[in-house]
């Protein structure tokens, strides 16, 4: 598995990665068009495609207390925004401004955190306390892909495309992403949360590499194969990653590669991989793999493609998997004792790239969902019920936990 400390013999070096000769893509902005065309075959994780149609405010779902509750701000900049009826003008705040709506959001008691990012705004939700964070973030230049990773601090938002991403600290103001994080390409959650893996080298040379949020190196480049590309890559469970190949899906364990299946990942754990492939007879099941042993348990008939990846939750009972196709979305509840599969009763966001529309609380207990109308609701994996957070928020494109 992938090393979690830099005294490991033979993993991390003094020197950072090498860049290919070709350098990090230079396009201004990307045609979606082109994207979906050169990503045919491939997911990438924690993205999703920004929407920046209609970005008012959505109206109130629920109380806004103000009472006993940090506020801070430094200056007030009017936005005026198109909406269906004509134009209206949204004030944000440069900064961050801290309000108290609930003493808790869906009756949570851990110390966890949601995440929402939309077109112009970072949300922090403190779901014991009750308390919602709206930081301004800067229009990313891009209406591509963007990763979506939170480390134990700070919040990275990195387009795909060669345009300025930014970090996002805690009580802080967004700051443009420096170092290996000021260039495009995909970004995916590492073995410790203040490391992320980002690509760091292109074309013959194509590489990924683990990357602190400060934008350094911590390690040495993975060389991706040519069969292979980093715009495939997915979170392997464990702090590592998958690639997608011509013969199947590998995870990266230190400078080698193992295969996972000849099919499709659909979701990974720290202890398992869901998998949906065929064997030599071309009987096509989904199965649960057991990292450890190996051992494949059949969970029923085979999953087409999803063009997406798929999340387990925590506890490892459930496991939410997204299916695309052209009359729409649907959100797969697959229940991993007994193979039982339902259909959620939301759908999650209509987007090309829906890494970050959904995201498990830490104790299972909810899979918190961005709908199709980029609000944010509660589905409960056993009944199928939703809720709504009950919070006043804007409209969100993706979401993280942080717990």
């Amino acid at each position: 598995m992938v090393p979690d400390d830099e005294d490991q013999d033979g993993w991390f070096a003094d020197e950072g990665p090498s860049h290919g000769a070709e350098g990090p893509p230079r396009t201004r902005r990307l045609s979606l068009l082109a994207v979906l065309g050169t990503l045919a075959a491939f997911t990438v994780v924690g993205v999703a495609t920004v929407n920046w149609v209609d970005a008012r405010q959505r109206p109130p779902t629920g109380p806004r207390l103000t009472a006993n509750a940090p506020s801070t701000s430094a200056s007030t900049t009017p936005r005026t925004t198109s909406t269906d009826g004509g134009s209206t003008t949204r004030s944000r705040t440069i900064g961050t401004v801290t309000t108290q709506v609930a003493p808790a959001i869906l009756g949570a008691t851990g110390a966890w955190t949601l995440f929402a990012r939309g077109a112009d705004v970072l949300v922090r939700l403190d779901m014991s306390r009750g308390w919602v964070s709206e930081t301004a973030v800067p229009p990313l230049s891009s209406s591509g892909p963007v990763s979506f990773v939170v480390g134990p601090d700070r919040v990275l938002i990195r387009p795909l495309d060669g345009v300025p991403g930014y970090v996002v600290p805690d009580g802080g103001s967004a700051q443009e992403a420096a170092g290996l994080l000021s260039h495009g390409g995909p970004v995916v959650p590492g073995p410790a949360p203040n490391r992320v893996w980002a690509q760091t080298g292109w074309g013959s040379d194509q590489a990924m590499a683990l990357v602190g949020l400060d934008g350094r190196a911590m390690g040495r480049p993975v060389h991706i194969p040519a069969d292979m590309s980093p715009m495939s890559a997915e979170p392997d469970g464990s702090g590592s990653l998958l690639l997608q190949g011509t013969s199947g899906w590998y995870a990266v364990q230190g400078d080698s590669l193992r295969r996972v299946t000849t099919g499709t990942v659909l979701a990974a754990s720290a202890s398992s991989w869901l998998v949906s492939d065929c064997d030599d007879l071309h009987r096509c099941v989904t199965a649960l793999v057991d990292r450890t042993t190996g051992r494949r348990r059949p969970l029923g008939a085979s999953l087409a493609a999803t063009g997406s990846f798929g999340s387990i939750a925590p506890d490892g009972r459930w496991a939410a998997v997204p299916l695309y196709g052209s009359s729409g979305s649907t959100l797969l509840i697959i229940d991993l004792a007994t193979g039982v599969r339902r259909p959620a009763t939301v759908s999650p966001a209509p987007d090309y790239f829906p890494s970050g529309t959904f995201a498990w609380t830490p104790d299972s207990r909810w899979l918190l969902v961005v709908d199709s109308d980029r609000a944010i609701v509660a589905l409960d994996p056993v009944t199928l019920r939703t809720r709504p957070l009950g919070v006043d928020l804007p409209f969100v494109d993706q979401i993280a936990v942080r717990g």
